[in-house]
């Protein structure tokens, strides 16, 4: 009888498929510009599942209006495949989509990197879980690291199938 050889897991496994952006991520604006500084947002962020965040905007008709209106401009997914990330979005209308090529994966404690190259430059995705969320920040390399800010933290819920 033939030999089974098992390969391992990739460390990515967890985060494969399909994420919808979290309205209220942090973006690069600066922080007063922060959905966050209102009350109503900063407790929607403390939910611990989108689901659990539908809940809360049920009880609260109000805040669910000012959230709606916030997530109809907001609209950015995050495809993550074996080989590959793929970012979509509309930027002022238009549609974009951005796929990166993996070139290599690496488990960090808690955490999972993900090297790409995109737009001729090495970056690494660093992807954890908080509860029921995707958190992922860019993490720059060579003289990038030196030129851009640190990257900020955006969320991401599993997409409805």
């Amino acid at each position: 009888m033939a030999e089974v050889i098992q390969l391992p897991q990739s460390p990515l496994r967890p985060y494969l498929g399909l994420w919808r952006i979290d309205p209220l991520s942090v973006g690069r604006h600066k922080r007063s510009m922060s959905p966050l500084n209102d009350p109503g947002f900063a407790m929607l962020w403390q939910c611990a599942s989108v689901d659990e965040r539908h809940e809360m905007l049920a009880a609260d008709a109000a805040l669910a209006a000012r959230y709606a209106e916030r997530s109809a401009r907001i609209d950015r997914t995050l495809e993550v495949a074996a080989t590959r990330l793929t970012f979509c979005g509309t930027t002022g209308g238009t549609p974009r989509e951005a796929t990166c090529p993996i070139v290599k994966i690496t488990a960090e404690g808690r955490s999972v990197i993900a090297q790409v190259i995109s737009r001729r430059q090495l970056i690494g995705y660093v992807f954890r879980r908080q509860q029921s969320w995707l958190v992922a920040s860019e993490r720059y390399y060579g003289r990038a690291a030196t030129l851009y800010p640190r990257s900020p933290v955006f969320r991401y819920y599993r997409h409805p199938a």
